[in-house]
């Protein structure tokens, strides 16, 4: 009888800790979808955030070459119309200068700008996934954090 009473309680304990081995790993299981629901929230948020700045930046650049565009004809056409009005070669000559030097400060300018935007661009690039990051952190666990508590 004393031999049944142990086996019986033997059970007992390997029951327990089979019931508490399983809630353990339920409450793994709910940690890390909780955790995979808040990482796939921050990267959605970044990703909507980087395709509006990549929208903003074709927006920009695309306003920026039409403006580069639009100058370097009508300075173009400047040019043409001073080279009607010339009376010999060194008012061409003159004329070529200053429009080769217009173009050189325009084309400077213009790197300057271009540089600018694409500067813009990565530093709230580079914010927004800085915060997205920061969003994260707090949700994701070391790796086997979880095997020791339960252990």
């Amino acid at each position: 009888m004393a031999s049944r009473q142990r086996r019986n309680h033997r059970l007992e304990e390997v029951g327990s800790a089979a019931s508490e081995t399983a809630e353990n790993m339920a409450d793994g299981v709910g940690h890390a979808l909780d955790t995979a629901s808040s990482v796939h929230s921050s990267f959605s948020r970044m990703f909507e955030q980087n395709r509006q700045i990549f929208e903003d930046m074709m927006r920009a650049t695309q306003e920026e070459s039409l403006r580069f565009v639009n100058r370097r004809l009508e300075r173009t056409s400047q040019s043409l119309e001073a080279c009607m009005q010339c009376d010999g070669i060194s008012d061409m000559m003159r004329v070529q200068q200053e429009w080769l030097l217009r173009l050189t400060e325009d084309y400077v300018t213009e790197t300057q700008r271009f540089s600018n935007i694409l500067r813009d661009v990565a530093v709230k690039t580079a914010g927004n996934q800085q915060r997205a990051i920061s969003e994260a952190m707090p949700h994701v666990s070391p790796a086997g954090e979880g095997r020791r508590e339960a252990a």
